[in-house]
């Protein structure tokens, strides 16, 4: 994930609490602001996370799913993250074709 860099001034930000010294920020801090991904960099995250999860609904993978409670959960979990991984690339593509 590429990150882009933007100015804030003082004003923008919280105070962390009572009493906190902030006179040497002179005023500007930088901040840190995800980019979207390049479309061949998402379209190629889209073919992992299918990958992902074609891999995960195999029948091998499910026989041992079948067998160990850790592994069956395992897989839930790795789905799931293949999905949220799927989802955010194919965000970016749509973004990226868009503009």
């Amino acid at each position: 994930m590429r990150l882009t860099s933007r100015k804030l001034s003082h004003a923008h930000l919280k105070t962390l609490g009572a009493g906190a010294d902030h006179a040497d920020m002179d005023g500007q801090v930088e901040a840190r602001t995800a980019a979207p991904m390049s479309r061949l960099r998402s379209l190629s995250l889209v073919a992992v996370a299918a990958l992902l999860e074609l891999l995960l609904i195999a029948p091998f993978v499910d026989h041992l799913a079948d067998s160990n409670p850790t592994i069956h959960f395992t897989q839930h979990g790795l789905i799931f993250v293949g999905g949220v991984l799927m989802g955010v690339a194919l965000r970016d593509a749509y973004r990226q074709s868009q503009s």
